[in-house]
């Protein structure tokens, strides 16, 4: 770890590459993208579709297991434009501590969702 690098998360981030339904509160607008990571104080996801900062969220996670969808409530606490493409990784803090959440996941039947749906949007070729 670098030592200017200062941790100031409260909750361990676990690398989890799930399809993700997201809605803006108060919409009926799907937009479906990928989770990047989780804790169990918020997460971490790709888009191509910008989200303000304070924007409230409802977020429906796929976890492969037979309820198929956890659904929890966030506001956007931070965004990150990636560089040469049109599209954002967005910091979602929860309205409640959700403990264990990663733990919901069955990540066997997730990869194998990716066969049909694509991590990222866009691939760059040169």
């Amino acid at each position: 770890m670098d030592a200017q690098h200062v941790e100031r998360r409260r909750f361990k981030r676990e690398s989890l590459k799930a399809p993700l339904k997201v809605y803006k509160t108060g919409k009926s607008a799907c937009h479906e993208t990928v989770l990047q990571d989780i804790s169990e104080g918020g997460l971490c996801f790709y888009t191509e579709k910008f989200f303000s900062r304070h924007s409230r969220l409802k977020l429906e996670l796929f976890t492969g297991t037979p309820q198929q969808y956890a659904t929890v409530f966030g506001t956007v606490h931070w965004i990150k434009k990636i560089p040469y493409r049109v599209s954002y990784h967005i910091g979602v803090k929860f309205d409640e501590i959700c403990p264990k959440i990663a733990t919901r996941f069955d990540r066997k039947r997730i990869e194998k969702s990716f066969e049909t749906f694509p991590t990222e949007p866009y691939t760059l070729s040169v």
